[in-house]
């Protein structure tokens, strides 16, 4: 009963769970894929590797919370119809 993805966590070789959702902006496509494994990344080690990959990121917690890179403002001022704080 549980929804899961593609996206492999390769600590544990089931679907990332850490997340509900996430949304990376780069230049290029096959960045964003590439940057896939942050969705398998704890947050705070998932913001240093957009960081250091010149991404932009949304994540959306299991308990509903959203936390964002310092410039993703720039490029999306709302979320689910509610302002980013």
């Amino acid at each position: 009963g549980k929804k899961v993805h593609q996206i492999i966590d390769p600590a544990t070789l089931y679907p990332a769970d850490y997340y509900q959702s996430v949304t990376v902006i780069v230049e290029d496509s096959g960045e964003a894929i590439a940057f896939n494994l942050a969705v398998t990344l704890p947050l705070e080690e998932a913001k240093k590797a957009a960081q250091e990959a010149g991404a932009e990121a949304l994540w959306v917690l299991q308990d509903d919370t959203v936390a964002y890179t310092d410039g993703y403002l720039a490029y999306s001022k709302n979320y689910g119809g509610a302002a980013l704080n």
